[in-house]
Formats: structure tokens, sequence, C-alpha cells
């Protein structure tokens, strides 16, 4: 089982300028990966390029054969930086480059419907791009030229999520703005009392995502379904008849052909006995 996320970060003294997942890993697991994570500088300025580990165990994760290369990356954050002792006798092993590339970004202002949430909280997400707003809900991300969904997140509150979002060189793409709405509840009032799909886990996914759902009648015929945008079916996950309870189906982005579908927004569409129970957003993110 996976045991943590492993996390690309820059830095700017105390400022986090971007944010990228890069993998999951388990104990013992030897890793040899790039960072890619990619940030606009200013040439005259210093950065500080490192890593943030999620880890469940609480166990940290750095290993060199050593010796100990003083200012060489050996440094840690807990409020401020802090420079590892000479005693401890290992590195951190990451190289940054300074590449030339073509960027755009988007920026947008984030708000809360009810509750008690923190904005900062809360993530600005496309691909394995991730940004946190600032404490007024103002965000700003650097992207490659190109065209992007997005999805905020925060938890207690329902997603909300942009779509076709074009990043032109050079340019700043604003106004895209998002809502998250306090009341997670709404889906957890569903387990146990009607049918329906309760929700799917993660949202957004990236390459499959586990829908749970409620059958409350006796050896009831329960259809699912994933349409796009334009209605159209384009997975039928179940047509079978299933006792009463809770059930899940994982949906592998992929089609009724077992082709792989392209990113964006979907609907997962449930019916019992042919009649509607519900549909919740499903966004495959690539």
């Amino acid at each position: 089982n996976d045991e943590g996320e492993l996390f690309a970060q820059v830095w700017f003294g105390n400022v986090l300028m971007s944010e990228t997942e890069i993998t999951a890993f388990s104990a013992g697991e030897w890793l040899d990966i790039d960072l890619n994570s990619f940030v606009s500088i200013e040439t005259d300025q210093e950065y500080l390029v490192g890593y943030k580990i999620f880890s469940e165990t609480g166990a940290m994760a750095y290993r060199d054969a050593g010796p100990r290369i003083a200012g060489k990356g050996a440094f840690f954050r807990n409020g401020n930086w802090i420079e590892l002792a000479s005693n401890n006798d290992f590195n951190f092993c990451i190289e940054a480059k300074v590449i030339t590339q073509e960027w755009g970004s988007i920026s947008g202002l984030g708000e809360l419907n009810g509750g008690s949430g923190n904005l900062q909280d809360a993530l600005v997400r496309t691909g394995k791009f991730v940004i946190h707003p600032d404490e007024n809900g103002n965000y700003l991300l650097d992207l490659k030229a190109g065209m992007y969904d997005l999805s905020a997140e925060l938890l207690n509150y329902e997603p909300d999520y942009l779509s076709d979002v074009n990043v032109t060189t050079n340019q700043v793409t604003e106004n895209q703005d998002f809502m998250l709405l306090y009341g997670v509840g709404t889906d957890d009032d569903l387990i146990g009392s009607k049918s329906g799909i309760i929700g799917n886990y993660p949202n957004p996914f990236n390459p499959s995502t586990t829908i749970k759902f409620n059958v409350t009648q006796t050896s009831s015929f329960v259809s699912i379904g994933i349409y796009n945008l334009k209605g159209q079916r384009v997975k039928r996950l179940i047509d079978d008849q299933l006792e009463a309870g809770q059930h899940s189906v994982v949906w592998n982005g992929t089609d009724d052909a077992g082709k792989n579908v392209s990113s964006g927004m979907y609907f997962a569409d449930m019916r019992e006995n042919g009649r509607y129970t519900s549909v919740k957003k499903v966004i495959l993110l690539k």
C-alpha cells in the first residue's frame, strides 16, 4: 500500500511559488525521478528548490551516500529555513536547472459560501500543478501555453470546476473565479437513507476513480453510466440486479470500446428500476 506522497516545491524566501504532486511511495522504496516543477523566476534572485513529503507513518525520507556537502540543499523548513547540522551525514540530492519556456498564467478569485473554512487551505489544481490562494482568495498559476481544466477543492466543501481555460504565452487569463459551497453533509445524508450516488473518490482523478452508491430496495435493477457534456453515454458501468446496501464501482477513464477518453467533465448517472435517482460530476484531469 502507498504510505506517502512526494511533492516538488519552489520557494522564494518564505513564499511558496509552486507545489507539484510527483508520485506516491511505499516504505523502503527507492526513487530516482525528475521533479519537473516549473516556475518563472527572476535571474538576479535566489530560490530554493526541494520536495515536501507527506507520510502516513510520519517517517522522513532522505538518503544518499554522503559525505555532507555544506550549502548543497541541506535545508529543512520548520516555520523558517534551517540548515542541517554538519554531523548529519547526508544530502538531499536535488539539482535545479534553469530553462527557457513559453509561459502564460491563469488568475482568479476564490470565495467560500458558508462554513468556517480557510481559503488559503484550498487547492487550485490542473493535472499535477497545484497552488493555494492567498488570504484574500486571489491565485496566480503559471503554466505553459495550452488549454487546461481546473478544479478548486477544500475539505468539507463541494469542489468547483473550470473547463477549457486557454493559456497564451506572456498573457494572463484573468477572472477564472471559483465558489466553494459548504455542505459535504449533502452526500453524507444520502448514506443509508435513499438510493443514489454518494460520490466518487478521488475527484478530480487520473487514471481511475471509485463511485459509491446506495440501493435501498431489495433486488433492484440498477444502471450507472458515464455521460459527456453533450449528454452522450460514453461508458456503461453497471446494468445489473443488486441487493439493498452500499456498493461501489470503478471507472478507469475509458469508453465502452475500451479507449481512453479525453480529460474534462463527465457525469455519473444512476437509475434504479428505470427511474432516475441522482447524477454527480466526475472530473478526469490528465
